[in-house]
């Protein structure tokens, strides 16, 4: 029995649109799946090989208190101050120790962040003195693998010269190093501790005992934002004074 032409025609038509169709649902996918891994990309960009990444931004700003402490106890010293985030560093793909540049201090020229005293004064005044600046620190750490950071600390190349213990907590990490023969006529220990949630300084602790038996530390440790806590106090005060005058009005009648 022959097949009417119109029959062949409109199975020709069907067949043209069923391939239509499955190019068009194949490009659709490839659109989806070119969009999925766009999305992807942009997610992790600013990772690195290691899985290492910044989690403090630029302009993010950080107060400390520092406490001085000199063997002649006139010159003790307790001082406030915070610093603000200028740049993030890039970080290597391959590291296979320790960038210097992961820590700052005031005095060094290549550090990523700003120095203020609390009355808004940058470190780099000349009102401010070359003994303060020497005194104050702050350091970060890139966050992702805390367990790599670990690991390269307790490489025999850190371990030459002092004796290293490090810290592992759910919320921090850290170390202290102890000098293992005196370095200078002194004896020195120091210990940093870092958030895990952005890797910014928590605590920086120096210790130098001499070898005439004198003492000298210097601790700084995270404190709050003063402004936040400044509104909380204010609002506090006007409250007891609200709540006052509402018992004073009371009682007057």
């Amino acid at each position: 029995m022959e097949i009417p032409k119109y029959y062949l025609l409109e199975a020709n038509i069907i067949e043209s649109v069923m391939r239509y169709r499955s190019k068009e649902l194949n490009l659709r996918f490839i659109f989806m799946i070119s969009l999925i891994l766009t999305v992807s990309i942009g997610n992790i960009e600013g990772l690195t090989y290691h899985g290492f990444y910044w989690g403090i931004e630029i302009g993010d700003r950080f107060y400390y208190h520092m406490a001085l402490r000199y063997p002649n106890s006139r010159n003790n010293l307790d001082l406030d101050y915070y610093v603000i985030v200028d740049e993030l560093p890039n970080i290597d793909e391959n590291i296979t120790n320790i960038p210097r540049i992961w820590e700052s201090a005031a005095y060094e020229e290549n550090n990523f962040c700003s120095f203020y005293l609390m009355n808004d004064t940058s470190t780099r005044s000349q009102t401010v003195s070359d003994d303060l600046r020497r005194n104050l620190h702050w350091s970060a750490y890139p966050v992702g693998n805390w367990s790599l950071i670990n690991d390269l600390f307790l490489m025999p190349t850190n371990t030459s010269l002092f004796e290293v213990q490090t810290f592992d907590t759910a919320a921090e990490w850290g170390y202290t190093l102890t000098s293992i023969e005196e370095l200078f006529g002194r004896n020195v220990t120091r210990t940093l501790m870092y958030s895990k949630d952005n890797g910014a300084m928590n605590l920086f602790e120096l210790n130098e005992l001499s070898y005439d038996e004198s003492f000298y530390s210097v601790r700084i440790t995270l404190v709050g934002d003063p402004i936040p806590l400044l509104i909380v106090f204010v609002g506090l005060y006007i409250g007891l004074l609200v709540v006052a005058l509402v018992v004073l009005m009371r009682e007057a009648r």
